[in-house]
Formats: structure tokens, sequence, C-alpha cells
């Protein structure tokens, strides 16, 4: 339900193309239509762009586009009615209009083609190695098996893509492109993005040169999970090691009982709440290399979503590999990694070669536990953008302000509160206001003793769902220990501070947060104060002067 900045952003680099040094002859036919492909890519493709309630409509727009370019008969194997079975006809192999929908690539004109390609490039995201650029990749992929031992089994021209529903800004629909190696599901409702899985994706070669570049469509997402393992000590790996092996993705292809849910309900392996800063922020990194194949903005609240749920996620795997190592992992037939949480499920295999058997190849698959096929294009948005969570100290005041985009639905927003940045406190309760773009500030004066603060947001939806934004922190007032006689003390207290005071207010916290005893009017370096009615037990004085605190614990006898 939210989106933040993340910090793990710049831990994994994957290029998309790399110059090759390798002097390879590759056949005429496949280097013609890699070219040809190549040039009819829009010079736009590598280009980032924000993915709005707009650009939701150039979707539809050039869906129907496409479709209007389609002969009667064309058009009827393009679009067919949305029912859960349809929606669950996606595949990994190489199995033709027998395990999908739609209509086949080869059948289409050349114009059409470039129309149906326009489609997928607006839906997915833009940046290197991911959304339409792993899409273009992954059917040279599979042009260059037709042309090295595959034979007809295998082309870019045997990719589909259907609708599920008429392409509309004020209904629901989904859009499926699919073939070997490629699954994706993308469903809408009423002009907004509702779900962006399941999503299955894979590669035979996982490197491949053709026309002097040399392609590794899923290296990026390789590394980052190789990355995510070699940073586990070796009593982590052992946790987080499966018994089973496995020869491909538990979750594909579809689901083998109509709309039910087929996730594993017990999670295995490894959680991440035990894990560093570090280690999070690489598993983190991991699952963005998958949200990042979907538009900006989808794959933005969705990595927030994610993220926030690191303490609950379980990393899994089984192979072989070294810690500190990232070379060991994921590199042999077998070696298998999942990443299991709340909401997502991304798992990553490697095989042996089908076509080329001294190559593995890999194979992948998304999904999100509540929210495959748009929860069967029921809901209404995909949760809201956070763009961002702020603390500061101001006028002696912790100052909270937020920022969203996209709220749809929201009903409040919960701010809590920590001493210890693990147990959390309700301390605000703000209510949404729902709509493209709001901002949000609020304050938290009570007096704090700890020298760090925690805050977190807790946002609620109004169907009563909700999720956590990020965590932020901040420096509570700067504060002067004092001296207090005596200490264990009886009826009476004795504070001496370092210098004078003017005009101060003071403070008796219990142990449980609550005050039990204020003055204020207070002046000089020696206070006497009277603590004949308190109980046994721990308390803190806190004494204020402007903005100087001053505070230190003694023990009620």
């Amino acid at each position: 339900m939210k989106l933040f900045s993340l910090v793990a952003a710049g831990l994994v680099t994957g290029a998309t193309v790399l110059t090759s040094t390798v002097s390879k002859k590759e056949p005429q036919e496949i280097q013609l239509a890699s070219e040809a492909r190549i040039k009819s890519l829009p010079a736009s493709s590598s280009v980032a762009k924000p993915f709005s309630g707009t650009s939701v409509s150039d979707v539809v727009t050039k869906a129907l586009a496409f479709k209007a370019l389609l002969t009667t008969t064309q058009q009827n194997t393009l679009q067919q009615t949305y029912t859960t079975t349809l929606a669950r006809k996606w595949s990994n192999l190489p199995c033709g209009s027998g395990c999908r929908n739609g209509i086949q690539f080869s059948t289409l004109t050349t114009t059409q083609l470039a129309a149906a390609k326009e489609v997928v490039q607006a839906a997915l995201g833009t940046a290197s190695n991911q959304g339409y650029d792993l899409f273009s990749q992954i059917l040279l992929a599979d042009d260059y098996l037709n042309a090295n031992g595959g034979g007809s089994g295998y082309g870019a021209g045997l990719y589909f893509i259907s609708y599920l529903n008429l392409p509309s800004t004020t209904s629901a629909w989904m859009l499926q492109i699919g073939g070997h190696h490629m699954a994706y599901n993308i469903a809408f409702n009423n002009g907004s993005v509702v779900g962006t899985t399941p999503v299955m994706l894979g590669v035979e070669p996982k490197s491949f040169t053709v026309s002097g570049t040399t392609y590794t469509p899923l290296s990026n997402k390789q590394a980052a999970m190789a990355n995510m393992l070699a940073s586990l000590t070796s009593t982590q790996l052992t946790t987080a090691k499966l018994s089973s092996t496995f020869s491909d993705c538990l979750m594909s292809p579809g689901e083998t009982n109509g709309n039910t849910n087929t996730m594993p309900s017990t999670k295995q392996g490894l959680i991440c709440s035990g894990l560093s800063t570090t280690q999070k922020n690489l598993v983190i990194a991991a699952i963005q290399t998958w949200t990042d194949d979907m538009d900006a903005s989808s794959a933005a609240t969705l990595l927030s979503t994610y993220s926030s749920d690191i303490n609950n996620i379980y990393v899994a795997w089984t192979g072989s590999g070294t810690s500190g190592s990232a070379s060991s992992f994921l590199n042999a037939n077998t070696n298998y990694v999942r990443i299991d949480g709340t909401r997502v499920w991304i798992e990553f295999v490697c095989q042996s070669g089908v076509v080329f058997s001294a190559q593995i190849h890999y194979h992948s698959v998304w999904r999100d536990h509540t929210n495959d096929y748009g929860s069967d294009l029921t809901n209404t948005a995909l949760p809201l953008k956070l763009l961002d969570f702020n603390a500061v100290n101001a006028d002696g005041k912790r100052v909270l302000t937020w920022n969203t985009a996209e709220e749809t639905n929201v009903d409040r927003y919960i701010v809590q509160r920590s001493i210890d940045g693990r147990i959390y406190a309700d301390i605000k309760q703000v209510s949404a206001k729902n709509g493209l773009s709001n901002s949000y500030t609020t304050i938290d004066n009570d007096l704090i003793v700890e020298n760090v603060i925690y805050y977190r947001i807790k946002m609620i939806d109004k169907d009563g769902s909700f999720s956590y934004s990020k965590v932020v922190s901040v420096k509570n007032l700067s504060s002067t220990a004092i001296s207090l006689f005596p200490n264990p003390a009886g009826n009476s207290l004795q504070v001496v501070l370092k210098t004078s005071v003017n005009n101060a207010n003071m403070q008796i916290i219990a142990a449980d947060g609550k005050v039990v005893v204020m003055k204020s009017g207070l002046s000089g370096q020696q206070l006497n104060i009277d603590i004949a009615t308190l109980p046994k037990g721990s308390f803190t004085v806190v004494i204020t002067e402007n903005e100087t605190v001053f505070k230190s614990r003694f023990i009620k006898q």
C-alpha cells in the first residue's frame, strides 16, 4: 500500500547488452530477423517514464488500435470473455495455442505485429534488461533456438497476445502475453493496474550472440539472487537450505486446481527478520529485478509493499554454494532459490539445456499470494504509493511528513512510535484524503527521554487490509546527564544540574512511560523533589529548559 526509495537500488546491476569480443558467425536467417527486430524497436524504448492514469489510457488506446487492424476472425481469436479458467491458461512450455489464449505473432502482418508490440511496450517497464527490453531479448533467444538446432518448435513467431474482456479504462480486463519462456498476466480495472502476476520468465541459452552483440536476458536476476545467497553466513545457509530437489519452479505453469491458490501454506527456509540490514537490502534488491519488469508506478508500489514485509519474508534454496562467493550459486542443474513473503513469491531455478545440452538455462516464476490475476479482476487498484516518509526535529517537536500518489479506497493512516525499533504503539490517526497526489503532516510533541525515536505508518484501506511504511528514525532533543542523590532514593530526591536553569519544567516518568510527577517554574542548579508518594520502582527525571533536556534514572525504594 505504499512506496519508498529503495536503499539497495544500486546493489544489483545488469547490463542488457554487452559488446561481444567473440567472433562467432551466426546463421544468415537469424541475423536478418534479429536486425529487423532491433531496428523496429521505438527509439523511446530505453527511456524510463512514470506510469500514471494517462499511461493506462495509453495501454488501452494501443490495445484498441491493434484490435482495429485485425479481421473479425482475428479479433475473435484475440479477445475472449474473462473466466478464471482462461486467466490460468499460461505455460512455460513451447506448446503453442494448446496452452495459451490469443492470437499468434506469426499470423500477423508486419503492421499488425508492430501494433501488437506497441501494446506490450506500453504495459511493461522500460529499464534496461527489464520489461519490454527483456521481452524483446527473450524473443531473440527463441529465434536463436530456432536457427541453432531447436527447429520449428521455437521462434519469436510462436508468441501470443490475448485480451480477456474488452480493453477499457472504465471496466475490468486482462492483457496476456505468452510463449515459450514468457508469460505475463496484467489485470486492469477502471483505468488502474490491479494485478501484475503471475509472471513466468526463462531463457535458453542463458547467453547468446547475434550479429556481434551478446545478450544475457536474465543475468541480472540470477546475479541478484546469487548475491543475496552469498551474503548469508554458513549457518544461515544451512537454515535456509531445503531438503527437496527442484527440476523446475514449483508454481509453473498456471494452477492445478482451478481458481484455488496452490502455493504452499507453510513457509520454508530462513526468515529475514534475523538478517542484517545489508542482507535484507540484498533480498529487496533481488525482488526489485522482478518488480521492475512492470510499469514504473506499479513496480514502485509493489516493491514498497514487498519491502515493508521484509521481516516476514523467507529465503530458501537448494544446490551448492559457499558463503561469500556469489559465483558459486545458481550455476548448475537443479540449483534453486525462493523468496516467499506475506505477498511476494519468486522462484528461480537452473535446468540442463534442452537444445544446448552443454549449457544450463533459467526458469523463474513471480506470483503474489493475494493479488494474482488482480484477484480475478475484482481489485480496484494496486496499493497506494507512499512517495516518501520523513521525521525531523523542529522547534523541540518531531514533525512527521509523508506524500502519496494515486490514493484509492484508503481509509486512514496511523502513525506508530517506538523507542527501541521493535515494539510500536499508535500515537496519531490521520484520515486519508484519496486522490492523485496528497501531502500529510503531523506532530509528535510527547516528551520522550530516549536519544533516538522510531516511527512508521500503518496504512489502512477501507476494506480493512493494511500494510506498513518503512521505518524512519529521528534523534531526540540533545540531553545532558544530571546527578541524583540518593539513588536508590527514599522520600526525597536531590537533583544536581551541570548548569543552572531558569523557569524549567520537570517530569518524572515511570517505567511504563506514564508521567507521574509534573512541576514547572523551576530555577537553580540544585533542586529538591518530594517523591514520598511514588511507589517502588524505576523512574526517569526529565528537566527541560527551552530546547535543552536534562535527564537521568533513579530507583525508588
